[in-house]
């Protein structure tokens, strides 16, 4: 049977991040993943905003919400160098129930 869904788009933004720069701020980006057989799956990521703790991302994540089902989804922030390489700032679990559910 399948289960009845709609698409949700998920608007991403950060408060207070840590700083993991020396001379400048962080520049976050949003990396969005679902658990999927038992494993993370990129569902998206945001764009990187240069210098700043408290990011608004423009980028939106469409994504598939599932009704009666469990959806597990992940949010890793990271500071992104502009060489391929990151550091973490942090990272948060939730349930896509729990979003949907919270008030505005």
């Amino acid at each position: 049977m399948d289960h009845l869904s709609a698409r949700v788009n998920l608007y991403i933004s950060g408060r207070k991040l840590r700083d993991t720069d020396f001379f400048s701020k962080s520049d976050p980006i949003c990396i969005v993943a679902e658990m999927r057989e038992g494993k993370w799956s990129e569902v998206g990521r945001t764009e990187q905003i240069l210098n700043n703790l408290n990011p608004n991302f423009e980028t939106v994540i469409s994504m598939q919400y599932f009704f009666e089902r469990e959806q597990n989804l992940k949010f890793t922030m990271l500071d992104g160098d502009g060489h391929g390489d990151s550091d973490p700032i942090g990272e948060v679990t939730t349930k896509m129930g729990h979003l949907i559910g919270a008030p505005a």
